[in-house]
């Protein structure tokens, strides 16, 4: 994985955790070019770091990773 896909990543996370709650969906239809397995590692990853430094959003992350991990199959 290059770096400027990584950012990618990291920026789409970003949107999902400060989305307004219902609109994830549209938010991964509109970066359907990012959404694989890549992207779930990194998911995984960025709840492991919030979880590291107390915030409640890993679990949110987690569980929503997992989800998209079934539709992805």
């Amino acid at each position: 994985m290059d770096e400027q896909r990584l950012q990618a990543y990291v920026a789409l996370v970003e949107q999902l955790l400060s989305c307004p709650q219902g609109q994830e969906a549209e938010l991964l239809q509109a970066n359907a070019a990012l959404v694989d397995v890549g992207l779930l590692g990194v998911m995984e990853q960025y709840a492991a770091y919030l979880e590291s430094q107390g915030d409640g959003n890993a679990r949110w992350l987690r569980e929503f990773s997992g989800r998209l991990a079934q539709t992805l199959g």
